[in-house]
């Protein structure tokens, strides 16, 4: 993802901006998933671009808590190899 914009964009709308702008994403990608579960709605596209809003505002939040990528992905990784375990322990 391009960081250049990314910046930009957090400068230019601001950090406490762009942290609530976060949260709206993430529930307007809840609301499509409820909507395609709950209603059998044929939603894919919707759900496609909420994904994609969601991603763009969680780089965004890598950079504005100034998260280290490899603590990132050091945590993705554990919570991966945890879940892998319950999923083996459950057998």
């Amino acid at each position: 993802m391009d960081e250049k914009v990314l910046n930009e964009i957090i400068e230019k709308y601001g950090k406490q901006k762009q942290v609530g702008q976060a949260i709206e994403e993430m529930a307007e990608l809840i609301v499509e998933l409820n909507k395609n579960i709950n209603r059998k709605k044929d939603n894919k596209t919707e759900i496609i671009l909420e994904i994609a809003d969601v991603q763009i505002m969680l780089a965004q939040l890598v950079l504005i808590y100034d998260i280290d990528p490899e603590k990132l992905q050091g945590a993705v990784e554990y919570k991966l190899l945890r879940q892998k375990e319950r999923i083996e322990n459950d057998n």
